[in-house]
């Protein structure tokens, strides 16, 4: 993840990007089969993929 955003700030400004968790998380009424901890752990990585990228 940190190369895609690397090389989306060639193009835009690292302050105008963001990530965003909606990959692999439900969008349907029917879902995703993931349980709370996969979710979570889906969430971490967001978190430290944004303090690593961001900081």
């Amino acid at each position: 993840m940190l190369r895609r955003i690397d090389e989306a700030a060639r193009y835009v400004p690292l302050e105008r990007l963001a990530l965003s968790p909606q990959c692999g998380f439900a969008s349907t009424e029917a879902g995703n089969l993931l349980t709370e901890d996969e979710q979570w752990r889906k969430l971490e990585l967001v978190v430290d993929t944004a303090r690593k990228a961001w900081s």
